[in-house]
C-alpha cells in the first residue's frame, strides 16, 4: 500500500474512531432494529445466515473490580453464543494481562450473556459488550492498561469514552473487521483475537448500515446468548 492511502485510510479511521467510541460514554438512543424478520429460508435464517432475533431487554450490572491474575503460561479461550453462530477468542495473556483478566472475569459473571452488538460499521468493526444495548453502559468498573500489539482482523480490542485515556477499559468491546479497523490509533486496549468462528463474525458484520450512516446503528439483531470461559 502507498503512503498517501495509508495516511487517507488512517485519517478515514480516526474520525469514525473519535465519533464511534466517543459515544461509548455518552447518550445514545435506542434502536429501532430490534424487530424479529419474516424474510427467512426454509432453514428459519435470514440473509445474512442468522436466526432472527429480538433486541435483548437493558440490565444492569455493577462489578466490584477485578483482582484476579491469569496463569499467563494457559491458555483462555472465551467463546460467544449467537444467533449468527458461535465464535472463540484467545485471550492475550501475554501481551496485555490486565485487560485479558479484566475480559474473562466479565465472562465468567455473566456480563455480556444476553447483549447485543449495538454498532456495526463496514469496514471497520462490530462493537458490543454494553448491558444497556445503547452504547451508553458498562459493568461498573474500568481497568486501565497501555496496548501491545497491533489492530489486525479479528483483534477483539476495548472501547472507551473520548475523555477518557488511551488503554482504559470497561465492558464495551469490539471486533476489527476491516481495513479502516487496522488503522486505529494505538489508543484501544486489547483483549485477544478471535480465533475460531470468523465467518460467524462476517455474518453479524452483514447487519451494518450503509457507509454513509457513521453512526452504526445495525439493521439487524445479533444477540449474544451466553458467553463461557475455557482454560487450556
Amino acid at each position: 500500500m502507498n503512503q498517501k492511502l495509508f495516511n487517507r485510510i488512517a485519517i478515514v479511521a480516526l474520525t469514525i474512531a473519535l465519533a464511534l467510541f466517543a459515544g461509548a460514554c455518552g447518550d445514545k438512543k435506542k434502536s429501532e432494529s430490534g424487530k424479529t424478520s419474516s424474510d427467512v429460508n426454509s432453514e428459519g435464517l435470514d440473509i445474512n445466515g442468522c436466526k432472527p432475533a429480538e433486541q435483548p431487554a437493558e440490565k444492569q450490572v455493577k462489578l466490584a473490580k477485578p483482582t484476579k491474575k491469569l496463569d499467563r503460561s494457559s491458555t483462555y479461550l472465551a467463546t460467544f453464543k449467537t444467533n449468527c453462530g458461535d465464535f472463540t477468542i484467545k485471550l492475550d495473556v501475554k501481551k496485555n494481562p490486565k485487560t485479558a483478566a479484566s475480559f474473562a472475569y466479565m465472562v465468567e459473571k455473566g456480563v455480556y450473556d444476553k447483549t447485543w452488538f449495538h454498532r456495526i460499521i463496514t469496514d471497520f468493526v462490530v462493537q458490543g459488550g454494553d448491558p444497556l444495548g445503547q452504547g451508553t453502559g458498562d459493568a461498573g468498573f474500568k481497568v486501565t492498561e497501555k496496548p501491545k500489539g497491533k489492530y489486525e482482523l479479528n483483534t477483539v480490542a476495548m472501547a472507551k469514552g473520548g475523555d477518557e485515556p488511551a488503554g482504559s477499559s470497561g465492558s464495551q468491546f469490539y471486533i476489527v473487521i476491516g481495513q479502516q479497523g487496522t488503522a486505529l490509533p494505538p489508543d484501544y486496549a486489547i483483549a485477544g483475537k478471535v480465533v475460531e468462528g470468523e465467518d460467524t463474525v462476517q455474518r453479524i458484520a452483514g447487519y451494518a448500515a450503509s457507509s454513509a450512516d457513521q453512526s452504526g446503528t445495525p439493521t439487524g439483531v445479533a444477540v449474544v446468548s451466553q458467553a463461557t470461559l475455557k482454560t487450556e
